[in-house]
């Protein structure tokens, strides 16, 4: 209640979104940089529940604009 009085809902949620994207765009590149310059077969990226579908969302985006393709394996719901 007391963070709605300080700072408008549509105001709160639009900064912690653009520091949520922010945090997710960084992940996402530093996850590629590190395949470009590192060989392996296989890794593990776990994050937690806030950052899943937007994460999910990313790596579709990332596909697409990335010389190379990640082979992605999402577990869960």
């Amino acid at each position: 209640m007391v963070e709605l009085q300080l700072l408008p809902a549509n105001r709160l949620n639009k900064s912690v979104n653009e520091d949520f994207n922010a945090n997710e765009n960084s992940m996402m590149g530093n996850i590629y940089s590190y395949c470009r310059n590192n060989q392996f077969d296989k890794a593990v990226f776990m994050c937690g529940v806030a950052h899943r579908k937007s994460i999910i969302e990313k790596i579709n985006s990332y596909r697409s604009d990335e010389e190379f393709d990640i082979r992605w394996v999402t577990y869960g719901n």
